[in-house]
């Protein structure tokens, strides 16, 4: 059984687009998706999964022909669900998801230690 990984709130920031934005596009219905980046943090790319879950070889080849990516998967919404991404700075997230972080997103809720915004993470809620 998942058990939630999250403790930040830029983390819940972007989980919460992620949601809206699945919804937006699919009509109203809940479905894993990938974003893909260039080397700018462009977007250049998406594609969005039948389900709630990526296939685990769609989802690695789509990571391998990308230079940063976002996934989100609502795999047994709304009690869990995951969020990862790599190679996306700050500034390509905060464009993507149309808002900036405040700074004390970045404060652990555990532990009050403040990280920088992660190039690189992973995620379950």
């Amino acid at each position: 059984m998942p058990h939630a990984t999250n403790e930040f709130r830029f983390e819940e920031r972007i989980a919460g687009w992620c949601g809206k934005f699945s919804k937006t596009m699919t009509g109203n219905s809940l479905r894993a998706f990938f974003v893909a980046f260039d080397e700018h943090g462009s977007v250049i790319n998406c594609y969005f999964a039948e389900g709630r879950s990526l296939e685990y070889g769609r989802e690695q080849f789509l990571q391998s022909c990308s230079k940063g990516w976002l996934s989100w998967s609502p795999f047994d919404a709304p009690e869990y669900y995951s969020v990862g991404w790599s190679n996306v700075s700050r500034e390509a997230m905060e464009r993507l998801i149309a808002e900036p972080f405040p700074e004390e997103d970045f404060v652990s809720e555990r532990t009050g230690e403040k990280i920088e915004f992660p190039a690189e993470w992973s995620v379950v809620f």
